[in-house]
């Protein structure tokens, strides 16, 4: 589940969150580690635009399958089928890896369509999704507000 939930590179036909963005997240999170203020991979910095965009995947992506896991649980709760089976099911689908445990085709009509969703939003991308759905909603500018440290520990 989990090398699946990772997924493939990026320009490949595969889903999930990509090796790339699991790369930066380990590089942010060693950065930090070692009281870096820049994110670096193999002598290279990364933008933090990107840095940014690689952890709201990651989470978007994670949240997602949890809510989409919780929903299925809600939804087929009456049917003796374990957390793990649909988790994998939900991952499966985010990934559109193409495995199933066998019980797709025994989903409510609404447990079939959060796993079509799954598959859409695996796809494309949560970020994607998002950014999507955001400019349905036109903004009219970015406002810039002034830079504050806040204590984090």
């Amino acid at each position: 589940m989990i090398i699946s939930f990772i997924g493939s590179a990026p320009g490949s036909p595969g889903s999930g969150i990509k090796v790339t963005n699991l790369a930066i997240f380990f590089a942010a999170v060693k950065a930090t580690i070692y009281g870096r203020s820049h994110v670096s991979i193999h002598g290279r910095k990364i933008a933090m635009d990107q840095i940014y965009k690689s952890i709201a995947i990651i989470f978007l992506s994670i949240i997602w399958i949890l809510i989409a896991t919780l929903l299925l649980m809600i939804t087929e709760g009456s049917k003796s089928w374990n957390l793990q089976d649909i988790l994998f099911e939900n991952i499966s689908a985010f990934a559109n890896l193409g495995l199933t445990t066998g019980i797709t085709e025994y989903l409510s009509s609404l447990g079939k369509i959060f796993v079509i969703i799954g598959m859409i939003v695996g796809r494309i991308g949560g970020l994607t999704f998002l950014l999507a759905l955001k400019r349905i909603h036109k903004e009219k500018r970015e406002i810039t507000y002034p830079e504050e440290r806040i204590m984090l520990s």
